[in-house]
């Protein structure tokens, strides 16, 4: 930082979720006294402007250091003060390796992908809570779309994020069911044509990555996406 680390961050909150970032990205360790000035001005984020810092964590989670970026932010605190479900996720033995997985599967994504859609980053952040939920088998569908809500109000409450990308994270979990079985499309190829579909795909390919799940069926649902016109 350029000047006194406390008096910038107490100007503009957001500075601190961008040291992390620019840290991990570059390959960086935070200077320990701008890591006390981020633990002591962490409580100041709860004034940024929620728009601004929503468009932080989605450049922060486009950028392929997300597992990184996150580990900083968790180890100073920042996570907990903004995202406090995930926070307790990240300090549990069971639950925080899957959440680097999850990270990392988005960080593996292909340059040429970027950037990613909203939707898919908060998948790739909240991917380890997702999963429980879907491999509670609950049925039908309202009841699955109910424990997604429950799952992720919390944080999303936190983020402001718009409903429009709520939405969207919702359809393209419910719609997973598609894929199951090493399912393949169909010759009439409705499901491909629907307007989410790119964005389940993704997730498709995301969860497999960050599972280990099979993606044998991946090449032919990307021919089939290839071949409806958007």
């Amino acid at each position: 930082t350029i000047g006194e680390p406390q008096e910038r961050f107490r100007e503009d909150p957001i500075r601190m979720v961008r040291a992390a970032k620019f840290a991990a990205r570059l390959g960086f360790e935070i200077e320990p006294a701008t890591r006390e000035a981020i633990q002591a001005c962490r409580t100041t984020l709860a004034s940024a402007n929620p728009s601004r810092l929503l468009e932080e964590w989605y450049r922060l989670l486009n950028q392929g250091a997300a597992a990184r970026s996150l580990a900083l932010l968790h180890e100073t605190g920042i996570v907990a003060q903004i995202l406090p479900s995930l926070a307790r996720e990240m300090d549990d033995a069971t639950s925080a390796p899957r959440v680097q997985a999850w990270l990392g599967a988005l960080d593996g994504f292909e340059a040429s992908s970027r950037p990613l859609p909203n939707a898919l980053c908060l998948a790739g952040l909240f991917g380890a809570r997702i999963e429980a939920v879907l491999a509670r088998q609950a049925s039908p569908e309202a009841d699955l779309s109910r424990l997604l809500w429950v799952a992720l109000e919390e944080d999303l409450k936190h983020m402001q994020v718009y409903r429009r990308d709520r939405n969207i994270l919702v359809r393209m979990v419910l719609s997973q069911h598609h894929f199951d079985g090493g399912a393949k499309p169909g010759p009439e190829n409705h499901f491909a044509s629907r307007d989410y579909f790119p964005a389940a795909l993704d997730f498709f390919e995301l969860r497999g990555r960050a599972c280990g799940t099979s993606l044998e069926t991946l090449p032919d649902w990307r021919r089939a996406e290839a071949e409806v016109p958007r």
